[in-house]
């Protein structure tokens, strides 16, 4: 078992995901961004991290989420599954390595 993750630090890291994913997107809705097929690096990069948090905010172990979400980041590498996939993914592991350190 784990040890439980701080609820203020995870809150922080949540609040600053959402601000940096509402600059990168330009305050758009993420499904309009990614129709229009603009969605940088740093889009995507900033929805896997809010994406990742969030996950661990509603209940799930973070030692866990890193672990998966590390575990897609080889996967779409080993089948090139494209910047987007990449990018998100990159986020999320980012985020959880930096909310277990």
């Amino acid at each position: 078992m784990s040890a439980p993750v701080d609820s203020v630090r995870l809150a922080r890291l949540l609040e600053t995901a959402e601000a940096d994913l509402h600059t990168a997107s330009g305050g758009a809705p993420l499904c309009k961004v990614s129709m229009t097929g603009t969605t940088g690096q740093s889009v995507k990069y900033f929805e896997g991290r809010w994406a990742a948090l969030r996950e661990v905010q509603r209940g799930a172990d973070a030692q866990e989420a890193f672990n998966a979400w590390r575990k897609e980041y080889e996967r779409h590498q080993q089948i090139d599954s494209g910047q987007a996939w990449l990018h998100y993914s990159a986020g999320g592991v980012d985020a959880l390595f930096e909310l277990l350190d």
